[in-house]
């Protein structure tokens, strides 16, 4: 399944379950950089990807300014 949140506009977030129980959360933005997260708790995994996603997307505009 696919998502994407309105805070990151150019991020889009693949859930899967890979296994039994077992989920991975990979987000990929417009400019090809990536996160990813594997583990039990879905909604965890989701919202660690969307920080590091928010990180990501702040190091960038800081850099090009």
């Amino acid at each position: 399944m696919k998502k994407q949140f309105p805070d990151l506009p150019t991020w889009v977030f693949d859930m899967d379950e890979v296994s039994a129980g077992v989920y991975e959360v990979v987000g990929r933005d417009k400019l090809g950089r990536r996160v990813s997260a594997k583990g039990v708790d879905l909604d965890t995994l989701l919202e660690n990807c969307r920080k590091e996603a928010r990180k990501i997307s702040m190091r960038g505009q800081t850099e090009s300014t």
